[in-house]
């Protein structure tokens, strides 16, 4: 975290720059797993796919396995449990599944709007996954309108300070 100029406030949200980095992952690698793909049945080719979707950043591994998923690669359960149950990368890997139509591949633990919102909120602040905290308080029904759905209420612990959020998440019906 970083003070924010004249306020001595922290600044916990992820300027746009970072936040294109760590949302995109590493570019170069997704084009370089395109230009390799034609190339699959080459040893080096296998080697060097093989070794990307080993990377340990889970953005840029979402946008590699869901790339080779659309192009009939299979990878183990385990692989993409993983994805899924990360807060880094969850909702991003449920976009690129939907994008080359395989959600069906999305686990169903994590198909709800609770840990999508989790995701979405720890996703977008610099938060310490082992000193930070997000913790849900309650869910209220709320109707705008004519449509309806949640707010859902979190307290966030930053390193001992305590900031209570307002998390909407709709869904309409």
């Amino acid at each position: 975290m970083k003070t924010v100029k004249g306020t001595g406030r922290k600044d916990v949200f992820i300027s746009a720059n970072e936040q294109s980095q760590k949302y995109f992952g590493n570019p170069d690698l997704y084009a370089l797993c395109m230009l390799i793909h034609p190339f699959k049945d080459e040893n080096i080719a296998k080697q060097l796919l093989d070794k990307m979707t080993r990377i340990n950043n889970s953005r840029t591994k979402a946008t590699l396995i869901s790339y080779l998923l659309s192009e009939n690669y299979t990878f183990p359960d385990s692989v993409l449990n993983s994805l899924a149950e990360s807060n880094e990368s969850r909702t991003y890997w449920y976009k690129r599944l939907v994008k080359y139509e395989k959600e069906s591949l999305f686990t169903k633990k994590h198909l709800n709007q609770k840990d999508f919102a989790y995701a979405l909120l720890f996703g977008n602040m610099k938060l310490d996954v082992k000193e930070d905290t997000i913790v849900f308080m309650e869910r209220k029904k709320i109707s705008i309108k004519n449509n309806s759905g949640y707010a859902y209420f979190t307290k966030l612990n930053l390193k001992m300070i305590i900031i209570t959020l307002f998390m909407l998440q709709a869904y309409f019906q």
